[in-house]
């Protein structure tokens, strides 16, 4: 198992602090293991008191948790002397691990836990080897002076932390947004506020969700995300517990209306685009009219045009040829790219890829009418996608491709099986497919396979064609 410590104080009523921590650690199936930095007194409602452990046994925890086993993944919570950082600090610069720090200024009943010194021991000794600092709005003002986000988050990076997420839960608005920057990208993830008087740990939970994820492997970005929807299902599903609410800590992965949205710029709640008319199924992705041709002469009722070797004139004709092929008989025709020459032609579709979606013109391709697919290969990505609300999105690799060059590795069925459990729209499986995999793919939930090599390389590429086909049938009748 990986495994994940936390840095943190002992809350006894249980909604928070470390005993939080192990409860994510352990929904997220990682190994959590705890150094305690502080004692406190309190419930939901009050606290009365807190008692930094010495130094000596604060560092004497760490060490002992270093000897047992190497963290995949390290956060940090309530440290609430100016020595309790520095060890924290001291403990983690070789930085062989992520490190999530939650400054924890103040406890969810107003309770004061730092004073300047150890505010500025944060400042100087344990942001510099924080992979994410993860600051609520109050925090984020504590520290930084700034009541914009963006200046905020400045702060938090000229102190030498790599990136900060600033939590915008205390915001009053219809959609709880949190902001991320890492000086050379910036970006805000949203979800529906849920609106509760007392659920304490939320900050802890979250940055729990972080670490756990980062220690299996993922990067920040899609740890965010992964962290983000883990907490909006623990806000949904909370329950009452004496005068406050328990989080809910379930098992990965979390229904899909709980998954957020990535964007940059503030939220706008945009328009759908329209839904295919016929399931997607076999999807073959082909370089030339002529193979759009004997493809649907195969079968095919969707059909992707992919030209990378082909420039002005002679592009916009083999585009316009082929959609107008397939207006004839009723076929679905994506254009990869180049959307310009979509809209012009009329075509059904447009697929881009992830670094296409800031150039083309959405709202353009949407008053037109045209249906859009979007490329997806991490989770932070898929965020980004479904904020634009496509017709489906596409995931690959499942499998090691030579078609492109990519820096994303084979995904898998599992992580099919989750994109699809995440997605609120329909979901292409691509990337080294091969007729014999079609029942698990659609088995995981996938409504097409967009296939490349298995049918033009195959030396029969339109009875290979209506093999796929008639494997789509069996397994989506």
């Amino acid at each position: 198992m990986k495994v994940a410590w936390t840095l943190a104080g002992s809350d006894p009523s249980g909604f928070a602090g470390l005993q939080a921590d192990m409860r994510t650690f352990e929904a997220m199936n990682v190994h959590g293991m705890s150094a305690v930095s502080a004692v406190t007194s309190q419930h939901p409602d009050a606290c009365f008191g807190v008692s930094p452990v010495s130094e000596k046994d604060f560092r004497a925890q760490i060490e002992a948790l270093k000897e047992f086993a190497k963290p995949d993944a390290v956060k940090t919570g309530l440290l609430n002397t100016e020595g309790l950082v520095q060890i924290a600090a001291r403990s983690l610069s070789s930085k062989d691990a992520p490190v999530i720090v939650d400054p924890v200024c103040v406890s969810s009943s107003g309770f004061r836990f730092a004073d300047p010194a150890t505010l500025r021991a944060y400042e100087k000794f344990l942001f510099p080897v924080a992979s994410l600092v993860t600051p609520n709005l109050p925090e984020s003002v504590e520290f930084s002076g700034q009541e914009d986000i963006e200046k905020a988050a400045l702060y938090f990076l000229d102190t030498g932390s790599e990136a900060v997420l600033i939590k915008g839960g205390h915001r009053v608005s219809d959609w709880a947004s949190d902001y991320f920057s890492n000086g050379e990208s910036s970006f805000q993830l949203s979800l529906p506020h849920v609106s509760v008087a007392s659920a304490p740990g939320t900050g802890c939970t979250l940055s729990a969700a972080i670490a756990a994820a980062c220690a299996l492997g993922h990067s920040i970005a899609d740890a965010i995300v992964l962290a983000k929807a883990y907490l909006h299902r623990a806000l949904s599903l909370a329950r009452p517990c004496g005068s406050s609410l328990h989080l809910h800590h379930g098992p990965w992965p979390v229904p899909k209306e709980h998954f957020p949205r990535l964007h940059k710029g503030e939220f706008v709640d945009r328009k759908e685009f329209l839904q295919c008319e016929e399931r997607i199924g076999f999807y073959p992705i082909v370089p030339r009219a002529a193979w759009v041709e004997r493809l649907v002469e195969a079968g095919a009722k969707t059909v992707q045009l992919r030209i990378k070797d082909l420039r002005g004139e002679e592009l916009l004709k083999e585009i316009k040829v082929t959609s107008e092929f397939c207006k004839t008989r009723n076929i679905q025709l994506f254009i990869n790219d180049y959307w310009e020459e979509a809209l012009e032609v009329g075509a059904y579709g447009v697929h881009l890829g992830q670094e296409d979606l800031p150039n083309a013109d959405l709202d353009r391709l949407l008053r037109a009418g045209l249906r859009l697919g979007i490329s997806t290969h991490s989770y932070s990505e898929l965020a980004t996608a479904l904020y634009f609300k496509p017709s489906y999105v596409a995931l690959g690799p499942i499998f090691p491709t030579t078609c492109k060059s990519m820096r994303f590795g084979p995904q898998g069925f599992n992580t099919l099986s989750d994109w699809c459990t995440l997605s609120d729209v329909p979901v292409v499986a691509i990337g080294g497919l091969r007729c014999e995999h079609a029942a698990e793919i659609y088995r995981a939930g996938a409504q097409g396979a967009a296939v490349v090599s298995d049918v033009l390389e195959h030396a029969a590429p339109e009875t290979r064609a209506k093999e796929w086909l008639q494997k789509t049938k069996e397994a989506l009748g």
